[in-house]
């Protein structure tokens, strides 16, 4: 209950959202966060168990809280109520081959949904290759925007040098013809 409260209130801040300043936590809107959050919480509520006494985790007198944070809540009287049968609670948690088997307990579909939440294979792992594969990417477009840039501004200050000789030649015509003109005008009064 701890682990997962933990994993909950950590999935909580990394996705909130702050109407204050307007400002999104670094995971807000992500797909594969709030997903795995959603089935957690799905998880909690399923069917577990070969069918007897005790079906959902509710019955064992866990559930998730009424408050808006989502985290597990012990309901103290529910589970007395359920460990007057120790064989019942422990049908309900491993029983059943595997996760796969519609028999299996919570505790095997938790761990078996775990495996493939957070293994190499799983939904958390794809996502880190592919947050990877796009930093990668990224990467790889700054560097070419880079050397875009510079070769832009080499080429930018070849033409403004240019210009600039251009103009300091076209001043130096000016002057001479602004002097020929004025010393003709002179010569002509």
């Amino acid at each position: 209950m701890k682990a997962y409260n933990a994993v909950n209130q950590l999935i909580n801040a990394a996705t909130k959202f702050d109407a204050t300043s307007k400002s999104g936590a670094l995971l807000q809107g992500d797909a594969t966060t709030t997903g795995l959050q959603t089935a957690l919480r799905s998880m909690i509520g399923s069917l577990a168990g070969s069918g007897g006494a005790l079906q959902r985790l509710s019955d064992v007198g866990v559930s998730i809280a009424k408050d808006a944070a989502g985290d597990l809540a012990v309901d103290s009287a529910r589970l007395a109520k359920a460990l007057k049968d120790p064989a019942a609670v422990q049908a309900f948690f491993i029983s059943g081959a595997d996760a796969s088997d519609s028999t299996a307990g919570f505790a095997t579909r938790l761990s078996g949904f775990l495996q493939s939440a957070i293994g190499s294979g799983g939904m958390l792992g794809s996502k880190t290759g592919s947050l990877r594969d796009q930093k990668t990417s990224n990467t790889k477009s700054q560097e070419k925007l880079s050397d875009r840039l510079t070769l832009v501004e080499e080429r930018m200050r070849k033409q403004y040098t240019a210009l600039d000789t251009k103009m300091a030649s076209l001043n130096a015509l000016s002057a001479y013809v602004t002097q020929q003109v004025a010393t003709w005008n002179k010569s002509t009064d």
